[in-house]
């Protein structure tokens, strides 16, 4: 809701400023840029002066740290003086323990150590398969979600053109204002026509419609995702993410077949809400693997859905353009594929061995026979 709202407040605006040392105009879009940036600084300034996390210092096996720290957060949570926090000691507890950072360790090789148990056996296809589900779900969402202000904006434009019954998505990404103007004499079209995907002419001024209708699927997400923390243990992450990915990928086809802006919008809106899916995979994920690789398990699987991310805003205006009437089936197989593997999920977490730390050293690329003996 933060995004569609301050694009409401800036992108009105008309003003431009010349900055002559550094050869560009300031636009509207330029200050927009910058406050979205703002709290991502703010959040890295946050995360600098916050401690770390009690849980890992205590898989560190930093007892000492951890105390240091619950005596802080004692003190500022209620006020009275660190002394008086009721703990005197920790001891660590095996169910918390995790694959320890060896003081003076290099990154490369912590970072090795960390992963390398996901890749193992009894772990690897689990891995690949909520890989896929993190990848193809930011796939598909972030090739539409990329270009939705411009599709409405679009249809927008479009429908100044045609009847607003004959307005469809792929009529309105596909055309270009140009081929109009000498077909409408009365120049009906204003100069600024040339609006759409295909269009040649870059303008950076929408429809203000546009960031109301972005602004209401902000606040669907909000209700999908209290849905989701509601209902969760209720249905089951399973069979949850199994019927918000019909739904939602049967809206998709429906908007590309659909006429009339108004629905059209709506219809894509819901096949949006796909991308709520991510927290209930994050959710699989968590029945999937022990505490102490469940969190690399996370960020792995998450960074390669990152990936699907990347990808999905590359190649979603491209698609439009080339396959705008196939776009919706090319994500249906791709969604497909996200139920099937579902399905083949296993039901309970894995019972395997506890990781062995000694055993995930012997594997490092950087590990040797000096710095055994050297540990030892």
């Amino acid at each position: 809701m933060y995004l569609p709202g301050m694009a409401w407040i800036i992108l009105p605006y008309q003003w431009n400023y010349n900055i002559a040392f550094l050869d560009i105009n300031f636009r509207p879009w330029r200050l927009l840029m910058i406050i979205y940036a703002t709290p991502s600084l703010i959040s890295a300034i946050l995360v600098y002066i916050l401690p770390e996390s009690p849980k890992y210092l205590l898989c560190q096996g930093e007892n000492e740290e951890v105390l240091r720290i619950l005596q802080k957060m004692y003190r500022t949570n209620t006020g009275k003086d660190k002394t008086q926090f009721p703990v005197g000691a920790l001891t660590s507890d095996e169910s918390v323990e995790g694959l320890k950072h060896e003081k003076n360790e290099s990154m490369l090789r912590s970072m090795w150590k960390q992963t390398v148990p996901l890749f193992r056996k009894g772990y690897i296809l689990k891995t690949a398969m909520v890989s896929y589900l993190h990848f193809a779900i930011f796939l598909s969402t972030s090739a539409v979600i990329m270009w939705y202000p411009q599709i409405l904006n679009s249809m927008s434009e479009y429908g100044n053109i045609v009847p607003v019954n004959e307005v469809t998505m792929c009529k309105a990404i596909l055309f270009d204002g140009k081929d109009y103007e000498n077909q409408i004499p009365d120049n009906s079209l204003g100069s600024d026509i040339t609006r759409s995907i295909a269009s040649e002419t870059c303008v950076d001024t929408s429809n203000e419609e546009v960031f109301l209708v972005s602004l209401i699927i902000g606040c669907v997400y909000v209700v999908a995702y209290t849905f989701i923390g509601t209902f969760i243990n209720t249905f089951g992450p399973r069979r949850l993410l199994i019927a918000f990915m019909t739904f939602t990928t049967l809206s998709g086809i429906l908007a590309q077949h659909l006429s009339g802006h108004i629905y059209v919008e709506v219809a894509l809106g819901v096949f949006l809400v796909a991308a709520t899916g991510v927290g209930i995979v994050n959710a699989i994920v968590v029945e999937l693997y022990p505490t102490q690789i469940r969190g690399m398990a996370l960020a792995v699987s998450l960074c390669i859905g990152r990936f699907g991310a990347m990808t999905g805003s590359n190649i979603g205006g491209p698609l439009m353009l080339q396959l705008c009437d196939y776009m919706f089936y090319v994500f249906s197989a791709i969604h497909l594929l996200v139920v099937i593997i579902v399905l083949l999920l296993p039901k309970k977490k894995p019972d395997v061995p506890k990781i062995d730390t000694e055993d995930v050293e012997k594997t490092s690329p950087n590990n040797n026979t000096e710095s055994d003996s050297v540990q030892k």
